[in-house]
């Protein structure tokens, strides 16, 4: 019959479709399987290799300056305890107590400058090299205090060097409160990179 032959092409055009269909469906699928396993790579990489070490030299220079500061603290206040005890003996027995204490009060300050410069900034040094190597795995918002860490190691070590007086070290502000935005930005891109790994 002539109205027969609408099922024989029709049943091989279904076909093709549904095959065409299920190969588009399956390389959607792959595609977006693919796309989300590589921005998981991404952000494991940006976890793994800028921000975690980021954060790790920066919880070590804030363990040594919360360490030091304690010091620093006790330190004084022995000090002071010293020169109370001997005031009443008047400038003989202060300058006694100067003369022989002190010497190993001020230790404490030469130990502190030594590791300044022989292990504080290098660890500052090491954060930068690892910024600037790695700096296409660090968000845009951490990208933005490059400059401060810059400017924060370049006058400390104009400092350590004596190319630049403290009282203008002072009055540029290159102190490490200048360095808290970045630290902050790391905490917080680190703990949003390792929610967005979990989800």
């Amino acid at each position: 019959m002539p109205g027969d032959w609408w099922p024989q092409v029709l049943s091989p055009l279904i076909s093709t479709v549904s095959g065409l269909g299920g190969v588009t469906l399956g390389g959607w699928i792959t595609y977006r399987s693919q796309r989300k396993e590589r921005k998981q790579r991404f952000v494991r990489e940006q976890l793994s290799e800028f921000y975690a070490p980021m954060l790790g030299y920066r919880n070590r220079i804030r363990a040594k300056n919360q360490e030091r500061q304690k010091i620093r603290t006790v330190a004084g206040e022995v000090w002071q305890g010293l020169v109370e005890q001997e005031r009443k003996g008047g400038l003989d027995a202060l300058s006694e107590l100067t003369d022989k204490r002190w010497p190993e009060l001020e230790k404490i300050i030469d130990y502190y400058n030594k590791q300044l410069g022989e292990v504080d900034m290098p660890d500052y040094t090491q954060m930068l090299k690892l910024f600037t190597s790695k700096l296409h795995l660090a968000e845009a918002s951490t990208r933005t205090h490059l400059p401060a860490l810059v400017e924060f190691i370049e006058r400390w070590n104009r400092l350590i060097t004596r190319t630049l007086p403290r009282e203008v070290l002072e009055q540029t502000g290159a102190r490490e409160e200048s360095l808290m935005p970045l630290y902050l930005d790391l905490e917080q891109n680190f703990e949003s990179l390792q929610v967005a790994l979990k989800e």
